[in-house]
Parts: C-alpha cells; sequence; structure tokens
C-alpha cells in the first residue's frame, strides 16, 4: 500500500514538473485572440503603405519596419535583447577634396555596460604621417574614454551591490 501511494506522488510530481518545463519551454504562455485583418488603409507623407496590419481591441499594429522604411528609416533587430532599433540611414562616409571620412563602429552591451562608438577615420590626405597621426589620435581619445567611462561604472556596480543599492547600467556613446 505504501509502494503504491509513493509512486502516485511521484507520478504527480513528475506530472507538475513536466507541465510547469512546457510553459517556460516556449517563451511564456500562448493565448489566442481573435483580429480583423488588413482593416486599415495606412498612409504615410502620402505615401501608402501595402502591408499587413491587424485591428485588434481598437488599436491597429503594423509592422514597424515597412512604416520606418517609408520614412526613410533604417530598422534593425537584435536577436539577443528582442530589441527593433529605428534610425536614420546614416552615410558611409563624407569626402570632400578627395579626403575621405567615415566612422569606424565599435558597439556591443554587457552585464552593466552599453557601449556605442564612432571613431572618426580620414584617408586620402596627402600627407600621410598627419593623416597617420590623426587617426591614431581619434581613436585614442576614444578608446581612454571608453576605458575610463567602464572603470567607474564597475566602480558604481561594486559600490551598489556592496551598498545594496539598485545596478544601473552604464553607457560609452561618440558620435
Amino acid at each position: 500500500m505504501k509502494k503504491r501511494i509513493k509512486s502516485a506522488i511521484a507520478a504527480v510530481m513528475v506530472t507538475v514538473i513536466m507541465t510547469g518545463g512546457t510553459v517556460y519551454a516556449g517563451g511564456g504562455i500562448k493565448e489566442s485572440i481573435q483580429v480583423v485583418m488588413n482593416s486599415v488603409n495606412l498612409v504615410v507623407d502620402g505615401q501608402t503603405i501595402v502591408s499587413q496590419n491587424i485591428l485588434y481591441n481598437d488599436t491597429t499594429y503594423v509592422p514597424v519596419r515597412a512604416v520606418a522604411e517609408s520614412l526613410g528609416k533604417e530598422v534593425k533587430w537584435d536577436a539577443e535583447t528582442n530589441t527593433v532599433e529605428i534610425g536614420d540611414k546614416e552615410k558611409d562616409f563624407v569626402e570632400k577634396n578627395g579626403i575621405k571620412i567615415y566612422a569606424k563602429t565599435i558597439r556591443y552591451k554587457d552585464e552593466y555596460t552599453e557601449v556605442n562608438l564612432k571613431i572618426p577615420v580620414i584617408e586620402g590626405m596627402k600627407n600621410s604621417e598627419v593623416m597617420d597621426r590623426l587617426n591614431q589620435g581619434f581613436e585614442k581619445k576614444i578608446l581612454d574614454f571608453k576605458k575610463e567611462t567602464e572603470k567607474i561604472v564597475e566602480e558604481v556596480v561594486e559600490e551598489s551591490k556592496k551598498e545594496g543599492w539598485p545596478l544601473r547600467n552604464g553607457s560609452v556613446y561618440s558620435e
């Protein structure tokens, strides 16, 4: 009798564990909703946007990419953070009198710091020695700034942990 009770309890526990695991394995609870498809005509700056849309609870939902690109914006997707970023399309470079300036980008996010650096790079100067010194100076100044900021963020995080304060992320940005 005791053996049957233990077996029944074990079976119930396995069922609970398996069911709980299933809910989280799918990324959360899913639910079905009723929507009206393609019921809204979308016009941006006089331009009709032909794209799927839905109407749900008196709110129209349209794809971010379709609207952003119609406005001449660039859309970037970061799968790691589930983030959509909309911004101006960047020119790759500026050129005048045969001298070209473009930006070398360093971009990442770690546990406490978000880094978004654009370091100017010059090409095409007649005096390559001056050009190299300028490029090295720009890069050194920005990387020193990054290093100093990351050090300060690390100190603040350590002090926050020690004092029990909420942790705040830092950011390093240059353009």
